[in-house]
């Protein structure tokens, strides 16, 4: 009952959040942070401290690589790999992307995050070097984006906010800045090792958006996950599998009208 009850009470936060956006002028957007999936809040992969500076790690030191293909097209497929260190509260992160083809549209991206933790506070930054090349008619063009978040943790329940796109970066002169945005996020630990989660994302000229989620261990060495975005409605599942060191993950989000998107990645930690 106790849980049903917590999970109701995040349930009401995400109606109170579409109720409140008109009312200051925002609206919450449908962004990369939502399309990768289930995001632990308070304990993070590498791949993940870009764009969550203001979470957690367990270990002292993790390496990560991940494989995503979406909808099903060769030509739109993701490489990544990430690394983080801890070191007393200091967490720093750096990590490497690259997508699609180089004979077509080849975007790759190099990453890096810093925090740090202040009793039950963590406060993080992250930048973001974005580089575009097309084919040799076309000079590639390039950006870099920063964002920082910052996190409150309590025996059960973890608080979080991050603002990406601080500096409203453009690729050209010409182009459109890319607006910022606001994602805030409220998660709920059970004795039993469930976590149910909130989040909502703010930004410029999007309309409203949520999502909801949970993690639950199946096994000792198996957790599974969902996520279900409200707007526009999507859905997400996956699974991970720890053995000693190493984990394999698995996950597939569902897109309205394109497809699917499968992701699988490999960690190891220490």
């Amino acid at each position: 009952m106790r849980r049903v009850g917590v999970f109701t009470y995040l349930s009401i936060i995400i109606i109170l959040c579409f109720v409140c956006a008109p009312i200051f002028g925002e609206s919450f957007g449908d962004d990369v942070p939502f399309a990768a999936g289930f995001i632990n809040a308070r304990n993070a992969q590498p791949l993940n401290l870009v764009y969550y500076p203001c979470t957690d790690i367990q270990s002292t030191m993790a390496v990560q690589t991940s494989y995503t293909s979406l909808y099903e097209l060769s030509e739109l497929t993701e490489n990544r790999i990430g690394f983080a260190v801890k070191s007393r509260s200091f967490i720093v992160a750096a990590g490497f992307s690259s997508f699609g083809q180089s004979d077509y549209c080849l975007q790759s991206c190099g990453d890096m995050a810093i925090s740090v933790k202040l009793y039950k506070l963590r406060a993080g930054i992250g930048a973001s070097y974005q580089r575009i090349s097309f084919s040799e008619t076309y000079p590639p063009v390039s950006l870099i984006s920063t964002n920082a978040g910052v996190s409150y943790a309590t025996e059960q329940f973890t608080l979080y906010a991050v603002s990406r796109n601080i500096n409203q970066p453009s690729y050209t002169m010409h182009s459109p800045k890319l607006h910022p945005e606001i994602e805030g996020g409220l998660a709920y630990h059970s004795g039993n090792g469930l976590i149910s989660q909130v989040q909502a994302m703010c930004m410029r000229h999007r309309k409203p958006s949520a999502a909801i989620g949970q993690m639950y261990p199946i096994e000792k060495i198996l957790d599974i996950n969902w996520l279900l975005v409200l707007s526009p409605v999507r859905f997400g599942g996956g699974f991970r599998i720890t053995k000693g060191n190493v984990i394999f993950g698995y996950r597939y989000s569902h897109h309205p009208v394109l497809g699917g998107i499968h992701t699988v990645s490999f960690s190891i930690f220490r």
